[in-house]
């Protein structure tokens, strides 16, 4: 019997090693493993019988441990994917903001360029308003003093022949009172319009000097050239056929010109140069008789 009993033990202590062998166990199998242990007589068996038992009570410790780390991990894990969302909603309004921010930034800089190009229209338009005669439209004299004073040192370097012509419309205190100033300005705009057209270079140009007088700045210019530009803007002008029945020469509007060449030196100045073409404008109106051209040259 007692036989029996020992092969019932052992075949009971194979089949729970079988179970822990394969992770089929549970706390049951543990506690009929330590039972075991307290029937069995073979002291082997029953030794190995609560070896097995204490194994299993560490590995039963460990799995609940592992188990309760497994739970953690996955409670942070969902705690990251939570913190992963609520940031990356974050980000995209943050994102939208900027986004939003950037636009309004766009379009303030369009603004601002579009009220920057209308001062730099605004700027160039004040600057031609100061530049130009407001009515001829020619250049006016402040701009005549620069650009001559420009040029004027400009030959001085390159020792270049340098033109200017003077002119003065024949007895034009005679056609206003005649005529009325309205008319005068118109006359004014008219002569103004030629002298304009006969101007064919680039660096040619010609100014309202003052009142009823004009003048043409020629650089780079001899005297044969500019009396041949003198004689054209005479011509043109006389061509308008603007009527002048109060003139003393010509039943039509006429203008006398003054002529003035050099090549600019140490011993010349510009108001010597200006001065030397009113010189000939005087000699054209007073000695000439009037539309006609006169001139003085220093090609020294």
């Amino acid at each position: 019997m007692k036989r029996n009993d020992d092969l019932t033990n052992l075949k009971t202590f194979i089949e729970l090693c079988s179970a822990i062998a394969y992770g089929n166990y549970d706390k049951a199998d543990v506690d009929a493993l330590f039972e075991l242990t307290k029937e069995e007589k073979h002291p082997l068996i029953a030794q190995l019988s609560e070896s097995i038992g204490l194994m299993l009570v560490k590995i039963e410790g460990r799995e609940f441990a592992l188990e309760m780390r497994i739970e953690e991990l996955q409670k942070a894990n969902e705690k990251i994917d939570e913190y992963s969302k609520t940031l990356a909603l974050k980000v995209a309004e943050r994102t939208k903001e900027l986004q939003g921010k950037n636009k309004a930034l766009t379009l303030e800089v369009q603004k601002r360029q579009k009220i920057q190009k209308a001062l730099e229209m605004a700027n160039e338009k004040l600057i031609l308003i100061s530049n130009q005669d407001g009515l001829t439209g020619l250049a006016n004299r402040r701009r005549f003093d620069d650009y001559l004073s420009r040029e004027w040192f400009a030959h001085k370097r390159i020792k270049k022949e340098f033109s200017l012509i003077l002119c003065d419309v024949d007895h034009f205190k005679f056609y206003n009172d005649t005529y009325g100033h309205r008319k005068g300005d118109d006359c004014l705009k008219r002569i103004a319009q030629a002298i304009e057209g006969c101007m064919r270079r680039p660096r040619d140009m010609a100014a309202r000097y003052g009142g009823e007088e004009f003048a043409a700045i020629l650089p780079e210019t001899g005297l044969y050239g500019a009396l041949q530009m003198a004689e054209n803007i005479r011509s043109q002008v006389e061509t308008l056929y603007i009527p002048h029945e109060s003139s003393k020469i010509c039943d039509h509007v006429t203008i006398s010109l003054g002529v003035a060449v050099v090549i600019p030196n140490p011993d010349l100045t510009e108001k010597d140069f200006v001065e030397m073409a009113d010189i000939s404008l005087y000699e054209a109106k007073e000695e000439g008789g009037r539309n006609c051209v006169r001139y003085r040259s220093n090609l020294n």
